[in-house]
């Protein structure tokens, strides 16, 4: 990413950062201002209970209240209250732990308590699952939903999101490392994936991947009748002989087949077709002739023969797609 697209990052979200930085102060000064001493009320699991003084005890927990010895300062108490969890934690998370261990199919190597706070838990590369001590004071569903998140990353390493791409070109020129790209959320229940991708960033110019959105978009174009005088009648999809193309029209006595190909491969501003090779396209155009001689070929023949081959420029943005210089 280049210093222009990270400024540009940095101030689309300048509110959110500014908000966060302000939540984060907030809660160091929380932090500095929090302690507990005997009566007050703590969590464990998600309910309340009561710190008490028990004389000639270890610090522990009995099931009703926190308990340890008397004439502690508030700090000790804290640090007291700290040890408490972190015994509670280890045993309380590793019982979970094994219990779904054993419906999920894993095998984790260890479960440790630690004391961080930035997050719940983290899966290492050597199978351990590690928890902050601070977990065991939510409620067990969002105990439990950590668990299993944990433990899902001894399957699944990492966060990514799996991404449906609607384009069967190599496209590898575009979807490349840290690529900036736009998707499409589903909610789908049968879909294997929860997202589309729309269109990526190449430079300063933002390509569609949706292959379906050009013929969608011509298809719009042919009924709003910009440079198509005389038509009286569009179809999508038809057949010539053993050539299926995605439209047909009639104007006049003129009988027009129409085939659209979306264009995902630029080389120095020129829009070129295609970054693969296809036996389709053999029937149609593509100039690419480096990718694929064939199509050269054909498209050398087909203009001899009185096929008229038009390209469209575009307009490309977030969420819409809209020929922006017909050339017809």
């Amino acid at each position: 990413m280049s210093k222009k697209d990270i400024d540009h990052s940095i101030a689309e979200k300048e509110a959110w950062i500014l908000k966060s930085l302000a939540k984060q102060r907030v809660q160091g000064e929380k932090k500095e201002a929090f302690s507990v001493d005997y009566d007050s009320i703590i969590l464990y699991r998600g309910n309340q209970y009561m710190i008490n003084q028990r004389a000639g005890t270890r610090a522990g927990f009995d099931g009703d209240v926190i308990y340890m010895l008397p004439n502690l300062t508030p700090e000790q108490i804290k640090a007291t209250c700290v040890q408490i969890y972190k015994r509670l934690a280890k045993a309380h998370l590793t019982s979970r732990v094994v219990a779904y261990a054993v419906l999920t199919g894993v095998n984790p190597a260890a479960v440790k308590i630690n004391n961080t706070m930035k997050r719940w838990g983290s899966c290492s590369s050597k199978k351990s699952l590690n928890f902050s001590w601070r977990l065991i004071m939510a409620n067990d569903s969002v105990i439990d939903y950590v668990v299993i998140h944990e433990l899902v990353h001894l399957v699944e390493m990492n966060h990514l999101k799996r991404c449906h791409v609607k384009n069967t070109g190599r496209c590898k020129e575009l979807l490349i490392p840290n690529a900036r790209v736009y998707v499409n959320h589903s909610d789908k229940p049968e879909r294997i994936t929860n997202y589309d991708l729309v269109a990526v960033w190449k430079g300063e110019r933002l390509v569609n991947m949706d292959s379906q959105a050009p013929n969608k978009v011509f298809f719009e174009y042919l009924q709003s009748g910009r440079d198509l005088d005389g038509t009286t009648h569009i179809k999508s999809e038809a057949t010539y002989g053993d050539s299926r193309f995605d439209f047909y029209m009639e104007a006049g006595e003129r009988r027009i087949f129409i085939e659209v190909k979306g264009v995902t491969l630029e080389a120095d501003g020129i829009a070129i077709f295609p970054d693969a090779p296809t036996e389709r396209g053999i029937h149609h155009f593509a100039p690419n002739i480096a990718t694929h001689p064939a199509f050269g070929i054909t498209l050398s023949d087909v203009v001899k023969s009185g096929v008229k081959a038009v390209a469209f420029d575009c307009l490309v943005t977030h969420d819409s797609l809209t020929i922006n210089n017909p050339a017809l």
